[in-house]
């Protein structure tokens, strides 16, 4: 069999979009100690069972757009298909939307020219909202390709047609993120500005999450909550203007950190940052840097390479070893901040080539 090499494909394909009727949205269900959420959605008699395919498997890596998250979950599934045995074992071929206005279009466009590569073996597949993609996973499991989502809130998949889900309860992130403002400024008076992202269930969700963690606490006020569109030149923006209009802000999160990193800059350019408390979410190495700097003084951990790690981990359970598979994985979650940076492991943010360490149960 032919090897592939790991690629990056960047090409945007143009496609009509097509819409699905959503099967019952129930929540994710306990997948033992790793997961920390509720629920699964029914599983399809299409998705394929457990097997022992042929190796190498052909896996193609569908994401929302190639930012420094899902380029941390990238390098967590090679790594781990290192350990494995490498192009042995699997390799990856990525696509990834160059356009956020045109997502949808873009991953439409890859899906319809896998489904013509008689070689995949398995999608792994991100979206912000998987409706419209519906017909497309359905037409894989037919074709008899494993499908696992990853990076998505469980509340957010409506179909059936998966394998697994492999990410982490956004709800509970959001939810860590207020109880650490409500336990850590509980003797301020906090003025806060609340940087939305883009409309959409990952915002929405993950803003669930948090006002349920500073619910209570009558010391904080958010006196500004506008969209930074998940960016951190988004963050720099509003966060000059709402200082321009409320000066008493001295609190400011952002449900990722690219938005809370650009509110640092507004802060340094108008002499505000000693006073102001900067929290974020997902602790991507920019925001991990400003913790240990003191720049920002807490990111809730999702643990992006860890999600990798355990989507290989999976794939290779069920479709090498035959083994049922948890239909939830997730991430357990842990705010950083001064106190901890410590449990952020050295090789966290980068690529590091892996020895063969682990064997293939065949």
């Amino acid at each position: 069999m032919k090897k592939k090499v790991l690629s990056l494909v960047l090409a945007a394909v143009m496609v009509l979009g097509m819409t699905g009727c959503a099967t019952s949205n129930q929540s994710a269900a306990d997948a033992g100690a790793t997961a920390n959420t509720t629920g699964e959605a029914a599983v399809s008699d299409l998705v394929p069972e457990p097997q022992k395919r042929e190796k190498p498997l052909h896996i193609a890596y569908v994401n929302a757009g190639m930012n420094t998250y899902y380029s941390l979950i990238l390098n967590g599934m090679q790594e781990e298909l290192e350990r494995y045995g490498n192009e042995e074992v699997g390799t990856i071929d990525v696509y990834s939307p160059t356009n956020v206005s045109k997502m949808v279009e873009e991953q439409i466009g890859f899906l319809e020219t896998l489904l013509q590569d008689d070689t995949l073996d398995v999608l792994c597949f991100s979206t912000h909202n998987d409706t419209e993609f519906i017909p497309y996973l359905k037409q894989f499991c037919e074709k008899g390709v494993s499908v696992y989502l990853f990076n998505m809130p469980a509340q957010d998949v409506s179909n059936e047609y998966y394998v697994s889900l492999v990410s982490y309860d956004f709800t509970e992130a959001g939810r860590l993120a207020g109880q650490w403002i409500k336990d850590n400024l509980k003797d301020e008076a906090v003025k806060m500005l609340y940087l939305e992202g883009q409309e959409g269930s990952h915002n929405t969700i993950r803003t669930e999450g948090f006002m349920e963690g500073i619910e209570g606490a009558d010391n904080i006020e958010i006196v500004v909550s506008q969209p930074a569109d998940w960016t951190r030149q988004g963050g720099q923006e509003v966060t000059e203007n709402a200082l321009q209009s409320n000066p008493e802000i001295n609190c400011i999160y952002g449900p990722y950190d690219e938005m809370p990193l650009g509110a640092i800059v507004a802060l340094k350019d108008a002499g505000k940052l000693d006073g102001t408390t900067v929290v974020g979410y997902d602790c991507t190495e920019d925001g991990y840097n400003a913790i240990l700097n003191g720049e920002m003084a807490a990111s809730v951990n999702t643990d992006a390479k860890q999600m990798g790690s355990n989507m290989i981990d999976t794939i290779i359970a069920h479709d090498l070893e035959g083994k049922e598979v948890e239909r939830a994985i997730m991430n357990e979650l842990t705010v950083i901040d001064s106190t901890n940076t410590d449990l952020i492991p050295s090789d966290n943010y980068s690529y590091t080539e892996q020895k063969k360490s682990k064997e293939v149960e065949q």
